[in-house]
């Protein structure tokens, strides 16, 4: 059964039978294609996740427990998780985009941390978008999606093919600069680190993009090893104490032209990440690195002083608290604060 959103260039419906809270996104600027957007595949809370592909939704309305509820243009729905999570979605055409609203609400005793939330958007149904299968070392993949495949260093745009560990790996994960490394699953986390927060895929013939973006996220990845020839951006919550809730929002776009225009609307729509500062350099070749860092390991002994502006603050701006000694380091991301309150205070 189809239930659309009435009025919005982005026709949105309940996706029949998925178990990841799935909706199919179809656009007028891409006719004949569909995105599966799978908008819950997984809670994961450090290196663990409270199971994958339970978010099993009934394909039409109710009262947005454990089903979709429509209030005007806005759906929603709450799933609660055994172990003391509760996911709260909630959805909302904007045009050509999708306002996204995703709060987890910690409702047992234990403090979590490191949370974040799996999202997945196939290609498989997506014929504009999906992927011509490739056979190496006997293997059939869908690698050249990595062609296709855009996060930004920066101000610069660069595509997952691009990175060390592309002809190699096709669950490839790629973390965002300065962030702790994320080990979970079967996903391998690449040298290379991104700055905002999108991940955009442009068209076979590169004259669309559809990209997600949020404006807390710390971990993206693709999988090119089936033919789901899927790409993601997890929502970072950071800690979650008990009786405490976090909303991270995000928006899923599906757009006329290249990735640069999926930046241009992320800036837009999420001013916080306006003034971005490009690289301070260009990536380092290994070769260069191997050079520098040869006294550093032949020395065998030493001391690594670390510290910057956060050390100020003391895990504290104002009245709001970070963990000091945990992610104080972080006190800029995790609490949110502009860019230029930062350097002022700097």
């Amino acid at each position: 059964m189809t239930i659309s959103l009435a009025g919005a260039s982005l026709d949105v419906s309940i996706r029949p039978s998925s178990e990841a809270g799935g909706l199919n996104i179809r656009s007028p600027y891409c006719p004949g294609d569909v995105f599966d957007f799978r908008t819950c595949e997984g809670v994961v809370v450090g290196s663990k996740d409270f199971g994958l592909f339970q978010v099993k939704l009934p394909a039409t309305f109710g009262d947005g427990q454990k089903s979709w509820r429509r209030d005007g243009n806005r759906w929603s729905y709450s799933w609660p998780y055994a172990q003391g999570v509760t996911v709260h979605i909630a959805v909302e055409p904007d045009g050509d985009s999708l306002k996204l609203a995703y709060t987890l609400q910690n409702v047992g005793t234990n403090a979590l941390d490191a949370v974040q939330l799996h999202t997945c958007i196939p290609t498989t149904e997506a014929p504009g978008f999906f992927a011509p299968p490739t056979v190496s070392n006997a293997q059939t993949n869908w690698s050249e999606l990595y062609d296709r495949l855009h996060v930004w260093s920066g101000e610069r745009p660069f595509s997952f093919a691009a990175t060390t560990l592309a002809a190699t790996e096709p669950h490839l994960s790629l973390m965002q600069g300065g962030a702790v490394p994320v080990k979970w699953g079967w996903w391998v986390n690449g040298p290379e680190t991104f700055d905002p927060p999108l991940i955009a895929l442009a068209s076979r013939d590169r004259k669309k993009t559809v990209a997600l973006a949020f404006e807390q996220a710390i971990w993206a990845s693709s999988n090119t090893g089936d033919d789901r020839a899927c790409f993601h951006l997890f929502p970072w919550f950071g800690r979650i104490d008990p009786g405490q809730s976090v909303t991270v929002h995000g928006r899923l776009y599906v757009l006329r032209g290249g990735p640069q225009e999926a930046i241009k609307r992320f800036r837009k729509d999420f001013p916080q990440w306006a003034a971005a500062e490009p690289p301070l350099r260009e990536p380092e070749l290994s070769a260069a690195r191997d050079a520098r860092m040869r006294w550093f390991r032949e020395a065998r002994f030493g001391m690594f002083i670390h510290w910057g502006p956060y050390s100020e603050l003391a895990g504290e701006w104002k009245g709001q608290r970070v963990e000091v000694g945990r992610n104080a380091e972080w006190i800029m991301k995790f609490l949110k604060i502009f860019a230029a309150e930062y350097c002022e205070m700097a």
